[in-house]
Parts: structure tokens; sequence; C-alpha cells
């Protein structure tokens, strides 16, 4: 790399991505030590992209298999009591409305059988939840027309990108900056040192002893960048929503899923969720973009981004797209995102009263960013280490629900990779801050 001329500034933690993991990061490391952090975004806000365009919902974890999302689960489980205190802390929109996960067939209902042995091993307690039979089901929620379902009492709607934008605001008042409206073109690795771009087209350098790249959709590219994960490929899957109008008689109370009947992709057959402002939604559709930055037209936030869908390794992708299963999964998909018509029939599966006169208009869309390798769809979260560098890859649903938790987990591979300076995080001093009286334990149960 050249160097000359350049700008150059120091710190010990630079973040990539001011999405909420980059700020539940940010937030546990400027406030529960003494190590200086940089926060570099190439947007002009925080939780621009996925943390603000997302079902909105914290998710307790019934429905993770502990066996193949052993961390997320974790992650989801030990997050819930932290955004519940920042919420009542910071008076944030905290909407406890519950789940009822459906089960629409004899297969579904084994599903949600097994949703119950996974809650518990996921240390959800048993007065949490209930597995409704039919008529159980009829008197909660008459409008919803299953076989049984799985009811998750403490699933919360929220709003993420107020809980991104509050712990930056929180860090900042600590040893913490931020740097937006700035790209990261370059890393070195090996001396942790990125070449940065503002928006006029100037470059800088900022060196650090830790480099954490959590920038969601570029994620995969940075870590290319630094030499690494050459053997993954990305695809983006664009979540759209629309709005739900008056018309439905008696609309539910509750967020209502059906059991997924394709859990070997990215796929969610569309529900009916209640935001955090008491507005209800149907979605999301799982439509093939070519990058992470495509969303619809007449989007504020459309803009130029990579093209991934071409990139190599081409391989994990032409097997994929040589799976009828699949092509006709992504048709379906793209058909509920033009047709208002189309999404009312899937929602009528389980909600018979449903009309396409009550869809009034688009709400927002959001890019899930799923990896893939030569076994197909990547499960859970990836991190690598490359000299100063480390990446996490495939961080996604339910990734917001898990943020502070994962935050710690990634916080405790730092420090086992000798990145961070263990003997420099205050898990004791802190109790009057945020989340300050539960850290100790929470860095102690993700492995710190």
């Amino acid at each position: 790399m050249n160097f000359a001329g350049r700008a150059h500034r120091r710190t010990d933690v630079a973040i990539i991505g001011a999405g909420i993991l980059g700020a539940s990061v940010a937030y546990l490391i400027a406030s529960f030590s003494k190590l200086k952090v940089t926060l570099v975004e190439s947007e002009m806000h925080a939780g621009a992209h996925s943390s603000s365009r997302n079902t909105g919902v914290i998710h307790r974890p019934f429905y993770l298999n502990p066996s193949k999302k052993a961390v997320f689960s974790r992650a989801a489980n030990e997050s819930f009591p932290l955004w519940k205190e920042m919420s009542a802390v910071h008076g944030l929109p905290w909407n406890r409305v519950g789940t009822l996960e459906a089960a629409l067939d004899g297969e579904g209902l084994k599903s949600i059988e097994n949703y119950g042995r996974f809650a518990l091993a996921n240390g959800m307690d048993k007065n949490e939840f209930q597995i409704l039979d039919k008529s159980e089901m009829a008197a909660v929620e008459p409008s919803v027309a299953c076989e049984g379902a799985f009811f998750s009492m403490n699933d919360t709607c929220v709003s993420f990108g107020e809980y991104t934008r509050k712990l930056l605001d929180l860090s900042s008042r600590d040893s913490m900056d931020i740097m937006f409206g700035q790209t990261v073109i370059e890393i070195d690795p090996q001396d942790g040192i990125l070449i940065i771009r503002d928006h006029a087209g100037k470059t800088g350098l900022l060196e650090a002893r830790c480099v954490l790249n959590v920038s969601g959709g570029e994620a995969l590219r940075l870590a290319r960048i630094s030499g690494v994960a050459r053997e993954f490929s990305v695809l983006h899957f664009r979540g759209d929503y629309w709005k739900v109008g008056q018309g439905l008689s008696k609309p539910p109370s509750h967020n209502i899923y059906s059991v997924p009947k394709h859990s070997e992709y990215p796929f969610l057959d569309p529900h009916y969720v209640i935001r955090h402002d008491g507005s209800a939604e149907v979605g999301p559709t799982a439509s093939v973009v070519s990058g992470p930055y495509k969303y619809p037209m007449g989007d504020g936030d459309l803009r130029k981004g990579p093209v991934d869908l071409f990139s190599r390794p081409y391989m994990p992708k032409v097997r994929l797209f040589c799976n009828r299963e699949f092509l006709s999964l992504i048709r379906e998909e793209w058909r509920s995102s033009v047709s208002r018509s189309q999404m009312a029939r899937r929602v009528q599966k389980f909600l018979p009263g449903m009309d396409r006169r009550y869809l009034t208009t688009r709400g927002l869309s959001g890019i899930r960013h799923s990896l893939v390798d030569r076994s197909g769809f990547v499960p859970e979260a990836i991190t690598v280490t490359e000299g100063r560098s480390f990446h996490v890859l495939n961080y996604n649903s339910p990734g917001a629900t898990g943020a502070p938790a994962y935050a710690a987990y990634v916080i405790g591979k730092l420090g086992f990779s000798g990145l961070i300076d263990s003997k420099k995080m205050n898990l004791t001093g802190e109790k009057e801050k945020l989340w300050g009286r539960s850290v100790d334990n929470l860095f102690s149960v993700m492995g710190f």
C-alpha cells in the first residue's frame, strides 16, 4: 500500500459498520474498557440498512435448533432482558404482543412440538410459552385458521434502528469516535491499516490494533480484501412487506407466523406482524437481488453498490440455480413482491379473511445477506481472523434480537486471539451504566 501524503489516525479498535452489531460491540468496549474505539460507517447515519429494515421483533429462541444454531440461540436468550432494560431506562418503544407460530398441517404440528423442546434447551422458562391445539388457538385468535400453534408470549415489537442510534449515543460519551460517510476501500490486515474514502473522494488512513469487520452486506467483500473467506459466495434476498389497512374482520392482536416449509432455504412463509407503533404489515418476500443495496425503485436509500450475484466462486450459486425446487420458490417470492393479490393469497392460508384490498401500500424493504458454500446455505454466523483483522460473516436473522450477547461473544474471541487486551475490560466497576449489572455475567455466559 502507498501511504504517502494521506491523513493518518490511530485507534485501538476500528469497527467497520454502524449497524446494530457494530453499535453493540462499540458500546461494550467503549463503556467497559479503557480502549479507544473508532467506528467507520459508509452512510451518513447509523443503522441505515438491515438494522432499520427488518421485522422489528425481539424473538424468544423457541424456533432455533440448538444443535445447529447454538450461538445464535444463546445470544437471543441472553439479550432479551438487556433490550428490555434499555427500553425501560431510555423510553424506547416496547410493544409486547407475543407471537403465534401456526401449524397448517401435520408436519407443522411436529415442528411446534420440537419448538417446545428447543425453547427449554435454549433457556426459555416453561411459563413463557404454550402449545395450543386447534380449539385453543381459535379461542386466542378466532380469525386465524390452523391445526395448532406455538405461542411465544414474550416476543416484543421494537425499533432496532432506535436501539442502534441510542447505543452509539451512549458510546460516544466514553472513548469512541464515529466517522460517518467513510467507505473502506483497502485493508492491510497484517498492520491493521485501513484506507478510507469520503463522499468527496478524499482518502485517509486509519491504523488500529484490531480491525473488526461487522459491515453486513459488505462483510464478505472486505474479508476478501483481507485475503480470507475465498470459499464463500453471498446471495442477497430482498424482503418486501405490504402494509395492512382497514377492512380485516377481527384483525389479530399477536404476530402470526406459519411454520416454514423450506427451512433449508432463507425463506419465511409470509407472516402478519405488528410494528412497535401498532400498525400491521404482511411479508416478507425473499427476492434474489444482485447486491446489498438493491431496494425497490423509489426507495430513498437506493444507490449503487457491488454486484455480488456474478462474483466468484460461481459453483455454490450454480448448484442452487440448477435446483428446480429453489427456482420454483424464487419465482413465488418474486410474484409476492410485485403482486398484492399473490401476497394476499399466501396469507389467506392462515388468515382466510385477508383480501388484496386490505394491502394498501408497500412497507419498508430490507435485504438479507446469506453466505453459500459448496454444501449450500451456511446456517450460522462465521468468524474469520487474518492478522489484525477479524470478520463476522453471515450475521443475519435473528441477529438484531441477539446483538448485545453476540457482541460479547465477538469481544471474547478478540481477546482470545490477542487482538484486544482482555485485562483492559472493566467488568465489575461500571454498575451504574446501561447493562452494567449484567455485563460480567454476559461475558461469562458467552465464553469470554
